[in-house]
């Protein structure tokens, strides 16, 4: 991206070419662009002003390498369109997710639904520590296993691969 910046920042040909070239620009997950990444966007965008971009800053989870939801939530658009409708989740469990989204600083205001049924009540746990939580993720699965639900019909999902290990080990 820095040596894309320096060449459509100094040289003026080639800047011209690729805003010829794309005239049109989706960009997806713009929530996880950092400042060099929107810069690239405004400069080949800068002709033909037809950025269209997807994103949701309740979902931003790159700050840590430079993504910028400021910079997604400053963006000016002609229209904004609110994707509120899940249609992968439950009532239930999108009633959690707005609970905890709406108190996120730096946000597009909206509550997410489902027309989907009532499912399965939504459990949290939160452990003091990785061992506690893989403790009770083994005892959830001996305590469902014990009400006839089958091994092979149980599954964890993880959002760090870290704890793959730690779970491994306490199975």
């Amino acid at each position: 991206i820095h040596i894309a910046l320096y060449i459509l920042e100094n040289y003026d040909e080639v800047r011209e070419e690729w805003q010829e070239k794309l005239e049109y620009i989706m960009l997806d997950e713009a929530q996880d662009c950092s400042g060099r990444e929107w810069r690239l966007l405004e400069i080949i965008a800068a002709k033909n002003k037809n950025l269209f971009i997807v994103g949701d800053p309740d979902q931003s989870i790159y700050e840590w390498r430079g993504a910028s939801v400021d910079a997604f939530l400053s963006f000016e658009n002609d229209k904004t369109i609110i994707l509120n409708q899940n249609y992968r989740s439950t009532p239930d469990i999108l009633n959690v997710a707005n609970c905890i989204i709406k108190n996120n600083i730096n946000r597009l205001e909206k509550d997410l639904y489902s027309l989907r049924p009532i499912g399965a009540k939504v459990v949290h746990f939160h452990g003091k520590n990785e061992g506690e939580e893989t403790k009770w993720i083994a005892k959830e699965i001996t305590d469902i296993h014990k009400i006839g639900v089958n091994y092979k019909d149980i599954c964890i999902l993880y959002r760090a691969s870290y704890m793959t290990r730690l779970v491994e080990q306490e199975l």
